[in-house]
């Protein structure tokens, strides 16, 4: 059963999307990082100091990389047992990116895999 918890990424995955420039956002978030566990609440980077890590949704998380980098992401039931993801940068001078990944289990799984493959597009670009 998914719980509350399940719709935010871990710590990890956070701070690396803090990194990339999240809490630049002015984003309320429902949750944040206190000593790398999970609190739920509303938080509002206004209201943070500069060790505190905003827990964004998936949600969230993807329309950052959306309305900054210009990645649109797509997860999919692909098989009654597996989800795929696809990632696509439109607009973006020269080629497009274009990436896709196969065969996840669950779709929490696939949003995992989706958010690390993002931070690593946008960490190596």
């Amino acid at each position: 059963m998914k719980t509350l918890a399940d719709n935010f990424p871990p710590y990890a995955e956070s701070v690396e999307i803090k990194a990339l420039g999240f809490n630049e956002e002015q984003t309320t978030c429902f949750g944040n990082f206190i000593n790398e566990k999970l609190c739920l609440g509303f938080f509002h980077p206004s209201h943070c100091t500069e060790d505190t890590i905003l827990a964004p949704t998936y949600s969230q998380a993807f329309d950052f990389f959306r309305e900054k980098y210009g990645y649109d992401v797509s997860i999919k039931k692909c098989t009654p047992s597996e989800y795929k993801f696809e990632i696509e940068q439109l607009f973006a001078k020269g080629d497009n990116d274009y990436f896709i990944d196969f065969a996840f289990k669950s779709h929490k799984e696939a949003e995992l895999k989706c958010l690390n493959k993002l931070i690593e597009i946008v960490k190596t670009k």
